[in-house]
């Protein structure tokens, strides 16, 4: 167990990997199958970007290699995030049609409005609209699958987790489903396969994966899991986060007012899209930025796990091969020597 930040960077290096928690997470999480999980074990050099001198294999036919590649250029550039960004709040404005701005809710429950409607909007965003309406009961699957996606890969066997597999499958049939239908449906020698946003995948967010499995040969049991545990990183966090900035603004009335009037700053329009928030002003506002920021250090907590590739010194002292080192960020986040006041949300 290590904290200070110098000593937690060390683990980012090469000589440590997240690789054997990832792999249980594709395998039990996910669901791939055993012919499937074969890919990532042979790709020797693991999830690092750069092969050992020792591999044979060309770039093209590594399977982390190309992974990390394909969401170089469908999850973090620049042009599917501005379509990401754009696509959402059309989708999360038709939810929002659904609540008159001039009726009457007696009980208010952000964490249950934002499960369903922000969820529901994220969804259609990535995958198209056609997944929520081809199964009814989509959004709650998600959220018994989100229950126990950790548990799967770091609890108990599954042989004594029924429950949680149980869950699991349900969820990636609904996926499945999805993904078969739209498959055999799609072109991908067509123009849509480089489009920011079609109805039937959805966005490059969702295309990029899909033709990424496909080139290795996945099964289509493992490409629905991949999908599945891909809509667990999509939701799983950004949901319960927005759900406690809401909280720390609104029981604020003076912060509430001045991010109001912040995010005025970051309003834009044109004729395809009306009236939306630039996505690259939205993100460099610096109070909300900072709610955010605080929001995330109150409120999210995360034991970063590497296991040492070979000897290493952190501290001053040896960590040898096959080491596990650990590193909480609670222990940061809550220090009091860093922060006047560690438990409550002073945005600067």
């Amino acid at each position: 167990m290590i904290t200070g930040g110098a000593n937690i960077s060390t683990i980012f290096r090469s000589s440590f990997t997240s690789e054997p928690w990832v792999l249980s997470i594709l395998e039990k999480s996910a669901g791939y199958t055993p012919t499937d999980m074969a890919h990532f074990y042979a790709d020797r050099p693991g999830p690092t970007s750069i092969p050992s001198s020792k591999d044979a294999e060309p770039p093209t036919k590594r399977t982390w290699y190309q992974s990390h590649r394909m969401h170089d250029e469908t999850l973090i550039a620049a042009r599917p995030i501005n379509a990401f960004a754009i696509s959402f709040q059309k989708f999360f404005a038709g939810e929002l049609t659904s609540f008159p701005v001039d009726g009457w809710i007696e009980e208010v429950r952000i964490f249950e409005f934002l499960k369903s409607q922000m969820a529901a909007a994220a969804t259609r965003t990535i995958l198209g609209p056609r997944i929520p309406d081809l199964n009814p009961e989509f959004t709650d699957a998600f959220w018994e699958y989100e229950k126990v996606t950790e548990e799967l890969a770091f609890g108990p066997p599954l042989w004594l987790n029924r429950r949680a597999v149980n869950a699991r499958n349900r969820f990636a049939a609904m996926c499945r489903k999805w993904f078969e239908l739209s498959d055999r449906e799609f072109d991908w020698e067509d123009r849509d396969r480089h489009a920011d946003w079609e109805p039937i995948f959805g966005s490059q967010v969702s295309k990029g994966p899909a033709h990424w499995a496909k080139n290795f040969n996945f099964s289509t049991e493992s490409i629905s899991g991949a999908f599945a545990l891909f809509l667990y990183g999509a939701h799983a966090n950004a949901t319960p986060i927005c759900t406690w900035v809401m909280f720390e603004v609104l029981k604020d009335p003076e912060l509430f007012k001045a991010i109001k009037a912040e995010i005025k700053h970051a309003e834009a329009s044109d004729n395809d899209s009306g009236v939306y928030f630039d996505h690259h002003p939205l993100t460099s506002l610096p109070l909300l930025q900072s709610v955010f920021t605080e929001a995330m250090r109150l409120h999210i907590d995360v034991l970063i796990t590497r296991k040492a590739t070979e000897s290493a010194t952190i501290a001053g002292y040896t960590v040898p091969k096959g080491s596990i080192v650990m590193a909480p960020t609670d222990i940061a986040h809550f220090d009091e020597a860093v922060w006047d006041d560690s438990y409550s949300c002073v945005p600067v």
